[in-house]
Order: C-alpha cells, then sequence, then structure tokens
C-alpha cells in the first residue's frame, strides 16, 4: 500500500477542506470502500479511495508511505511524476540498504524529505521492551547509534541517504 496525503492547505494532513485525503493506490475499490465505510465515523472528514498508481497522476501529497513489499524486493513502486508536493516527505516502512532506491526515487520526484522505518523499528522495540522490563530505553542514543553505523557502513553516503533528509 501507498499512503499519499494531499498538500496541506488548512492544517497538517489536511485539505483545505478540512479532509484527510487517503487515496490506496493498488487496493481493489472494495476494501477501499470497506475501509471508508470504517472510517466515515471521523465526522465525513476522510476521503478514502483505491485504485491503480495512474488513477492518482496529477495530484500531489503532502506525505507518501512506502507500506508495499516493493523495497524488499528491490522494486520501485510506480509513482507518477508530481506525486510529491512541495516540502514533501517520502517515508519507507523498510529501513537500510532495502529502502534506499525507493527514498532516492522519491528525491528524484521531488520529495523534499525522506525518512526510513528504522525509527518505527527502535521505538516499537522500545515500547515492548516497557512493557516486558518496566524501562524505556533511550531511542534517540540508540536511532542515533545504528545510524552511526550504517553511515560508517556505506562509506560516504551521508544522512540523507540513510533515512532522513
Amino acid at each position: 500500500m501507498m499512503y499519499p496525503v494531499p498538500p496541506s492547505q488548512a492544517t497538517p494532513n489536511c485539505g483545505s477542506d478540512g479532509m484527510v485525503k487517503l487515496p490506496l493506490p493498488r487496493h481493489a475499490s472494495e476494501k477501499a470502500r470497506a475501509l471508508a465505510e470504517r472510517f466515515a465515523a471521523a465526522d465525513g472528514k476522510v476521503d478514502l479511495r483505491g485504485g491503480s498508481y495512474a488513477a492518482f497522476e496529477g495530484e500531489s501529497f503532502d506525505l507518501v508511505i512506502n507500506a508495499t513489499s516493493a523495497s524488499l524486493q528491490h522494486q520501485i513502486p510506480p509513482l507518477p511524476q508530481g506525486a510529491f508536493a512541495q516540502g514533501a516527505l517520502a517515508y519507507d516502512m523498510v529501513y537500510g540498504d532495502a529502502s534506499r532506491p525507493f527514498l532516492a526515487h522519491a528525491r528524484s520526484l521531488g520529495a523534499a524529505h525522506t525518512v526510513d522505518g528504522l525509527g518505527m523499528l527502535v521505538e516499537q522495540a522500545a515500547e515492548s521492551f516497557l512493557l516486558w522490563r518496566g524501562v524505556r530505553p533511550p531511542t534517540a542514543e540508540v536511532l542515533k547509534a545504528l545510524r552511526d553505523a550504517d553511515v560508517a557502513k556505506v562509506d560516504g553516503q551521508g544522512a540523507s541517504a540513510q533515512g532522513q533528509s
């Protein structure tokens, strides 16, 4: 799934009409309809629709989340030109080497910022550790150590290629 969110004009994550629009490329329209009905309780502020990537041609988004398995298979989802609004963020739920092609492609399509899924992994692990041990690890330190180790491994590529820019 890709979760693109259109450019905000009123508040973060909302369009000028106050709607949060969540196109779901590659989702059958029946699944999109079921999700739309589920989220309709959000005061009618969610516009959820499915379709092919081409169905979103001509639209741009503040946030595009790659929740597909494409990165794990060394593939890039076929995002249309102009998919990223000015100042947009591309987020790949995958982390490390596997996320680099998607994030580089997102930058080539105009994403101003890119982030991989390492932070999510670290935060999820910290929550589990807290549940089991009653102590929350210092996630910023853990994440920095992991990023530093990855930068050293890559030899010469900066943090923007590793997960955040």
